[in-house]
């Protein structure tokens, strides 16, 4: 049995109720995007709202200073010296193939080479590193052409900075022939092998050594070398001067 005022109760409820799902729901007033916002923007933008900030469509491309149409490129401040050595052609009616020079100065001689220029005469190995040059006109390299129809010739450049002046000998010292000099040298200074003395006529105070590579005359330029129970100092050593 029910009571009436519960009934009375529930059915003001419901009413009540379908009162407000029938009342329209209020609006907020919408901002007008056209207009430009007079207000200052916020000095803290949320992740979301600088998601929201335009994107230019394209960067303007790096130009590299060596050409337009490459990008993205530097150029190096520092230019590397080459150098060339002549391999000239023993038997000109034989013909050396030039992937042979390659596979000789690459595998047999651990000497790699970055191109070949042609001449009349044979040919012009180049390359960027003046250690492969004491290579290439080793007495190894030297056997290793002859057996492809070639024969190196040291450049006067090269030939230059393997030789080295030494000035303001003691007289004693040079009383002995230049074959004495150099084995003295040789016995005495163990990084010093393969050098040669030679003597300059009519001076008495300056003789002549040549070295077997590059390597060996810069480190008598850096360190001097010991002869004779005397010192000879880097100060009293100079290359020769290339005049070619």
């Amino acid at each position: 049995m029910s009571h009436p005022d519960r009934e009375g109760a529930t059915s003001g409820r419901a009413s009540s109720s379908s009162r407000l799902s029938k009342a329209p729901l209020p609006t907020l007033p919408q901002s007008d995007s056209s207009k430009p916002s007079t207000s200052s923007p916020a000095p803290n933008l949320s992740l979301q709202s600088r998601r929201a900030l335009p994107v230019p469509k394209s960067f303007p491309p790096l130009v590299s200073p060596i050409h337009p149409s490459i990008p993205n490129i530097t150029p190096s401040n520092t230019r590397r010296t080459t150098y060339r050595i002549h391999l000239k052609t023993l038997d000109l009616n034989k013909r050396t193939d030039r992937q042979q020079i390659f596979e000789v100065t690459f595998r047999d001689l651990d000497a790699p080479i970055i191109r070949l220029t042609k001449t009349r005469t044979g040919c012009y190995a180049v390359t960027d590193d003046a250690t492969t040059i004491d290579r290439l006109t080793s007495n190894e390299a030297t056997e290793a052409f002859e057996k492809i129809n070639l024969i190196p010739i040291e450049p006067p450049d090269i030939r230059a900075k393997r030789t080295v002046y030494v000035r303001q000998m003691d007289p004693d010292i040079m009383k002995d022939s230049a074959d004495i000099i150099g084995t003295f040298i040789i016995l005495v200074n163990e990084r010093l092998k393969g050098i040669k003395v030679i003597e300059i006529k009519d001076y008495t105070h300056i003789m002549k050594i040549v070295t077997p590579n590059t390597e060996t005359a810069e480190r008598i330029l850096r360190k001097g070398f010991n002869l004779s129970y005397t010192k000879i100092s880097p100060q009293q050593c100079e290359l020769e001067k290339c005049t070619h």
